[in-house]
């Protein structure tokens, strides 16, 4: 049984420490900060799809008043990624729900804001959930070894 747990506290422990790799990885090597959304464009790329694009506003850290206006959209993993296509419908949907809720956190490369800069694309859930689990995941499988260990 001491075996078993002691299997089941590492495989907890490893499988949470891997799930926060990225937001980990992101709060290491990127800024953060609030941003206001300004403008969402939906551009048409077929019939029955389109692209949403969105224009928001931020105030790059530690250079006074400097802001900036940025487009790019980034996955659940902190990376660049294109702005997504969705069925047109969902996209005018997308759009009355970001305009109503303006905010948005913006992440970005201190020594290249305007060039670097993303948020969380709209359409996708946001990851919080996968890292606050992850924690809990970690926390459960250390405190797993370290009981094992003590007693």
């Amino acid at each position: 049984m001491d075996r078993i747990l002691r299997l089941l506290g590492l495989a907890l422990a490893a499988g949470g420490i891997l799930a926060c790799v990225p937001f980990a990885r992101a709060a290491a090597e990127l800024e953060r900060t609030p941003g206001q959304i300004l403008d969402i464009v939906l551009t048409p790329v077929d019939e029955e799809r389109a692209r949403v694009s969105v224009a928001y506003l931020f105030r790059v850290k530690g250079s006074g008043r400097m802001e900036q206006v940025a487009w790019g959209q980034g996955d659940g993993f902190f990376r660049p990624t294109d702005d997504p296509i969705l069925p047109t419908i969902e996209a005018e949907a997308l759009r009355e729900t970001l305009t109503a809720r303006p905010y948005a956190q913006v992440w970005y490369q201190a020594n290249d804001p305007a060039g670097s800069a993303f948020i969380l694309a709209v359409d996708q859930e946001r990851p919080w959930r996968r890292y606050v689990l992850g924690g809990l995941a970690a926390s459960a499988g250390l405190f797993l070894l370290l009981r094992r260990r003590a007693g």
